[in-house]
């Protein structure tokens, strides 16, 4: 791993990248990157021509074209906070962050880096909290998984307190779609208000 963004070094890197992959291949390629010195220089025009590539820059100020790799360095940074578990020794778990990933299954082409390349499949290691980078890579999926949980958990405490509240009245005869007057509580009531403001229909909590 390379700490630093000289010119030199980043063609090192990048040297390096190409060596442990020897099924990536980059012929008539374009390598996108944005306007930093360490990318925009001669020793990697020099390199990326010797490709037979061509070098794309984002546009100033703009770090929005650079959206695919935003969001990529923000999956590998949660990733490594994850594995680093807050000791801050990130650069040790580096290269097992990039493994996790490459091996990881993306659902935009339905296979992982490794496999898409290389044609195989590796299998994924476990961090110190017992998650791979599979669990970050669906974040959203579990989060909206929670929602729903919540909604339903919400759902059935409304049914149980309407259900408390409304025990011991005569309600037997009232079904869903009766029309009934609903009393409206003071705090809710606009000065001179009715308390009885207007009728509604009864309707099923969760219905729609």
């Amino acid at each position: 791993m390379f700490n630093s963004k000289h010119a030199n070094k980043m063609v090192s890197a990048l040297k390096s990248v190409l060596e442990r992959t020897p099924g990536l291949v980059i012929t008539d390629a374009v390598i996108h990157s944005d306007n930093g010195t360490e990318f925009k220089n001669k020793f990697m025009t020099v390199m990326i021509t010797g490709l037979g590539s061509r070098q794309v820059f984002s546009a100033v100020y703009h770090p929005q074209t650079q959206g695919l790799v935003e969001k990529l360095n923000g999956t590998i940074k949660l990733s490594l906070l994850q594995k680093a578990d807050g000791d801050g020794a990130w650069s040790v778990c580096y290269e097992q962050v990039l493994i996790d990933y490459n091996n990881t299954k993306h659902s935009t082409i339905g296979m992982s880096p490794n496999e898409a390349v290389n044609k195989c499949v590796r299998k994924l290691t476990l961090n110190v909290n017992g998650a791979t980078l599979e669990d970050v890579l669906n974040e959203d999926a579990m989060v909206k998984k929670n929602i729903e949980m919540v909604k339903e958990r919400t759902i059935k405490c409304a049914n149980k307190a309407n259900k408390a509240h409304l025990k011991g009245k005569d309600i037997a005869s009232l079904k869903v779609g009766d029309r009934v007057v609903v009393r409206l509580p003071k705090r809710y009531r606009k000065k001179n208000e009715s308390q009885f403001p207007r009728s509604g229909k009864i309707h099923q909590i969760g219905a729609g």
